[in-house]
């Protein structure tokens, strides 16, 4: 999911420099690293079936990144996750959510939803929301 959502951002936009940091000498630090249009911003993509297992160290840096950049989760939900539901008639699939309101085990996510899809892996919806992010700044 990590290598398909950075193929996809590279496609999208040209000149972005996109890096996926996650492996053994990295742990902690957030998958994704994507620089483009003069910001640079930190996704932490999970995949939810039926529940977030996340170490608590990579919450706690998640977080700190989280209040002095953009770093954000993006999940994606698997078929185990209990149905959620999304402006008022939608099923969560794909979800951006805030670090900073998520407490310790996650289990208040569907609480912290800044963007959401109804599509499965919606790699367009984190392109679209990382577009209007550069569109404020």
């Amino acid at each position: 999911m990590t290598e398909a959502l950075k193929a996809h951002i590279i496609a999208e936009v040209l000149n972005a420099v996109v890096i996926k940091h996650a492996d053994a000498y990295t742990a902690g630090t957030p998958d994704l690293s994507e620089s483009w249009g003069g910001m640079t911003s930190w996704l932490e993509v999970k995949y939810l079936n039926p529940s977030l297992t996340d170490d608590p160290r990579q919450q706690f840096l998640i977080r700190k990144m989280a209040r002095a950049t953009f770093c954000k989760y993006v999940f994606y939900l698997g078929p185990k996750c209990p149905p959620t539901i999304w402006s008022a008639t939608e099923l969560v699939k794909t979800c951006i959510v805030d670090p900073i309101r998520l407490n310790h085990d996650a289990s208040n996510w569907p609480n912290c939803i800044i963007a959401a899809s109804p599509k499965k892996h919606d790699h367009e919806l984190v392109m679209a929301y990382l577009r209007d992010l550069r569109s404020y700044k």
